[in-house]
């Protein structure tokens, strides 16, 4: 348990918690960190006392595991806008608590935040519709379940992958080298633009105090340089490592159990460098942190009208889709939460986070919590080409795959007089044609009539892919897909 803090330089520092007390010395600049020992889950409320010139007492404090849930708007989306009046009102977990990380950007990463106070909220009906959603249902589900105290630290806001990486991560990545080359253009004409604002600068300061002399109106100030990461710079826009800066970095002496991910939609049109930026900026994250935690990811959901051709592949969140699949098997202890049963055509911030939290919980107790449970729908793994016909293979269909039907929040059930919807079917002309689907035992059987020799397949691939219906027997959706790279 790491507890830090400042204090004059030199000041002995007396931290107590439980039955454990330590000491520490500030150093030269002020700083001062303590280790206590590993203590068991608790569940009810201890005093942490911190004693030096002056003492301070915190209250009401729990021993058990934090998650950090960071993203875009759709982490950020509150409990109160899901139109949940039920667990709010029943919202009454003094085991939960949550914290939102306010808005912070800074043009270098920081080590502490310059906020007054940052205050964790127990989870009850008075503030339960603050918390994020996602983080909300996948507290109450891992905290039932395993009779574990859980924090939720809330660090999202509607923003690109490139301003939650350290600026670090784009030149350690081949594939990225163009957009960091965007990064040193910026720079440079930065530094230059800061050596020819001096004189203006110093220009209006004698005209300022000219101005207070006569009492006069004081002139406009020259435009100031702004860094390129920050919002409102003339250079990159804010589009890079800002957020990373102000509201990651900090947090890394603050240890956490693992992360939530539910970002894309500001980059739904890329695939291969989104999962090259995700790689670089979890590497980031568990270097800060110094440790591998788990990082669970939200697959997009279906949004805006769905397209009934099955050759009209306009870019769009299917790509970032594809991507975040990819990122479960090539970056280490990842997971994801398939949603694409659960959007909404008419809204980009759909209200059905209940299953998305619920999603998310299964991968944590699977793999962290050490619960033996299903965990994940059927996730692409290889296609065989049997003559005119395509066997695609999945990952997690062990225990079967059906025909499933999903209403609301309502348990998948299964469609046993329904057909399976959303795959297509292409021959070495790469025209797409909706296929006939089948389930033969743990796999999928795609077929059609105006392909004879199929070589590839791809499923629930567009923006909004409503129909599809695949599902493995324990309820979740199968993930979207394509076995090509056209």
């Amino acid at each position: 348990i790491h507890i830090f803090g400042t204090a004059d330089q030199g000041e002995s520092i007396t931290v107590t918690f439980g039955n454990a007390t330590v000491h520490a010395g500030a150093d030269i600049k002020g700083n001062w960190s303590v280790e206590l020992p590993a203590q068991e889950v608790c569940m009810i409320g201890q005093s942490l006392v911190v004693e030096g010139k002056t003492k301070i007492v915190l209250r009401d404090i729990l021993i058990g595991d934090v998650w950090l849930c960071s993203g875009q708007s759709n982490m950020e989306m509150a409990l109160g806008s899901c139109n949940d009046s039920v667990a709010i009102k029943e919202a009454d977990y003094s085991t939960i608590r949550f914290v939102r990380i306010p808005y912070l950007c800074k043009d270098s990463p920081q080590t502490d935040m310059d906020v007054e106070r940052l205050a964790w909220n127990i989870c009850t009906p008075y503030s339960a519709g603050g918390c994020s959603a996602v983080g909300f249902y996948f507290a109450r589900r891992v905290s039932k379940e395993m009779g574990v105290p859980i924090g939720i630290l809330i660090s999202s806001i509607g923003t690109n992958i490139e301003k939650w990486m350290p600026q670090s991560s784009f030149f350690r990545n081949a594939i990225l080298s163009e957009y960091y080359q965007k990064i040193e253009n910026w720079m440079e004409q930065y530094r230059k633009d800061l050596v020819t604002f001096q004189a203006p600068m110093k220009e209006w300061m004698k005209a300022v105090n000219e101005s207070l002399l006569k009492h006069e109106d004081i002139p406009s100030m020259p435009y100031v340089p702004l860094h390129p990461s920050m919002p409102g710079s003339k250079y990159g826009g804010g589009q890079f490592s800002h957020l990373y800066n102000g509201m990651i970095s900090p947090l890394y002496q603050f240890k956490i159990k693992g992360a939530l991910w539910y970002q894309g939609e500001n980059n739904g049109e890329e695939e291969r460098t989104y999962v090259e930026k995700m790689k670089e900026m979890i590497a980031a994250w568990r270097n800060g942190w110094g440790y591998e935690f788990p990082f669970y990811i939200v697959q997009l959901s279906s949004w805006l009208k769905p397209v009934n051709d099955p050759n009209d592949w306009k870019k769009g969140w299917q790509f970032c889709r594809a991507a975040q699949l990819a990122c479960v098997t090539e970056i280490p202890n990842t997971g994801i939460a398939v949603t694409y049963d659960i959007g909404d055509e008419e809204d980009i911030h759909p209200k059905n986070k209940y299953d998305v939290g619920e999603r998310l919980a299964l991968w944590a107790l699977a793999h962290d919590y050490g619960k033996e449970i299903s965990f994940s729908g059927p996730l692409y793994k290889t296609i065989t080409l049997e003559e005119d016909r395509i066997r695609v293979n999945f990952n997690y269909s062990e225990d079967g795959l059906m025909i499933g039907r999903k209403e609301g929040k309502k348990e998948v059930e299964e469609d046993k007089i329904g057909k399976l919807q959303g795959f297509v079917i292409a021959g070495e002309d790469k025209v797409w044609y909706w296929a006939d689907a089948k389930i033969e035992g743990n796999t999928v059987i795609v077929s059609s009539p105006f392909v004879n020799k199929p070589i590839a397949v791809r499923y629930a691939f567009s923006m909004n892919p409503r129909g599809a219906n695949l599902y493995n027997r324990s309820g979740l959706p199968a993930s979207p897909f394509r076995s090509d790279c056209w």
